[in-house]
């Protein structure tokens, strides 16, 4: 029987196919799907066949032109380029393919150009920020940002998406969702912004009389919470405290402090001013009451609630206190003139435009209760004003604006 001679040559004709399909040497597969991809090629002597991903041996095979490499329940950590690659002595030949895995949005991350500390971003008001939300997907997910169910801006075209802040304020505060979806599924997360800012003393604040005691209320919100204390002529009082005929005490909610000044009525005369101030480290806010009490049966009180970016309030308070009550006790009015003199003082940083919106203002009539005309106020004969509403007042007052209200009580009881 002749021999049969074969020829040796170098590998050739190497291919690569799958139990999934193959386009253009690419893998496309779900994340989970068993799968295998088969390497051959045609040599003499058989090659050496390996499979190499990233610079590292998989496995190999000598015995045959073919090499299978499985995977299970392929990962989109697997996903990449593999090389085949078939060496006899005659020669070398390699090819490779990409394995590509598509997977539903993963290892969703939230960061900020401030830091973000367990889903929690803290500014300052007024400071601008971006808030970057990213994904890992394939194919790339469909992102939306979304504050109280409400979708702010979306982005298809990648896998980022940024929130931005131009200058941030204390409304724009709260929980933000960052949500990612594609055909594979749906992943989200929150992240909460909080937002520090000076105190701002709330429309609540005011006093109260009863037949007993007078009681004003001093609230104020901030971030983070303020330090209230109450400034009596004599002495400084925060918290739970007593001092002569006043009590002070106070509680915070949250956002919110709220301090309460109680002056007990008694006999004789008692008079001066309380300032409530409200402080952290961004700022500081007052309040300021003047009071002035002949007590006895017939209890006469004065109660002018001043703020302290409030000129033209403070302005009409000391038209009230020169014109009603001429021929009061003389150190009183000298002293509530004094005290709102120097307070008015303390805030003319005010501009020229709110200058002149003041003195028209100034102008507008006061109403004074029908019941007792203010040609007929005599000294010892009770006394009723109310002001009229203010242009541009009711209504809640929005950051910024300068509060150009007062409340003044003038009220007595029998005689005085």
């Amino acid at each position: 029987m002749a021999e049969v001679m074969m020829s040796h040559y170098a590998p050739q004709n190497l291919s690569i196919t799958s139990t999934n399909s193959v386009n253009n040497s690419w893998v496309n597969i779900k994340e989970g799907i068993p799968t295998s991809i088969l390497c051959s090629v045609q040599s003499f002597p058989v090659s050496n066949l390996t499979w190499r991903h990233l610079g590292v041996t998989l496995n190999t095979r000598s015995s045959s032109n073919e090499l299978w490499l499985e995977f299970p329940q392929v990962t989109p950590q697997q996903a990449g380029v593999y090389q085949c690659v078939a060496e006899n002595k005659h020669g070398t030949a390699e090819r490779a393919v990409t394995l590509s895995v598509e997977y539903a949005p993963q290892n969703i991350s939230i960061t900020s150009l401030n830091s973000v500390n367990n889903s929690w971003v803290n500014m300052k008001e007024g400071i601008p920020t971006s808030i970057l939300c990213s994904v890992q997907s394939f194919p790339v997910s469909n992102l939306m940002w979304r504050h109280l169910g409400v979708t702010l801006n979306t982005i298809s075209s990648s896998n980022e998406l940024r929130l931005e802040f131009p200058q941030v304020t204390p409304q724009q505060a709260g929980v933000y969702q960052c949500v990612a979806e594609n055909e594979h599924g749906t992943a989200e997360r929150a992240i909460t912004l909080s937002v520090e800012y000076k105190p701002e003393i709330s429309r609540d604040s005011g006093c109260t009389r009863t037949p007993d005691v007078i009681t004003c209320v001093c609230a104020a919100r901030s971030n983070p919470p303020g330090e209230l204390t109450w400034h009596l002529p004599l002495a400084s009082l925060s918290g739970n405290q007593t001092h002569g005929r006043f009590q002070t005490w106070q509680v915070a909610d949250g956002q919110l402090v709220t301090g309460s000044l109680t002056l007990s009525v008694g006999e004789g005369e008692e008079d001066g001013t309380a300032f409530c101030t409200v402080r952290n480290q961004h700022g500081e806010a007052m309040f300021a009451v003047y009071l002035w009490m002949k007590g006895g049966v017939s209890a006469v009180w004065i109660t002018v609630l001043l703020t302290s970016n409030g000129v033209l309030s403070m302005l009409l308070a000391g038209f009230f206190i020169s014109r009603y009550i001429p021929r009061r006790d003389a150190r009183t009015k000298e002293t509530a003139l004094e005290i709102l003199d120097s307070t008015v003082s303390s805030t003319a940083h005010l501009t020229a435009s709110q200058d002149t919106e003041r003195q028209r203002r100034s102008r507008i009539p006061l109403e004074v209760s029908p019941v007792m005309p203010v040609g007929e106020v005599e000294e010892c004969d009770p006394v009723y004003a109310n002001l009229r509403e203010l242009p541009g007042g009711g209504g809640p007052v929005h950051r910024g604006e300068t509060v150009t209200y007062a409340a003044l009580h003038f009220q007595s009881v029998g005689p005085a």
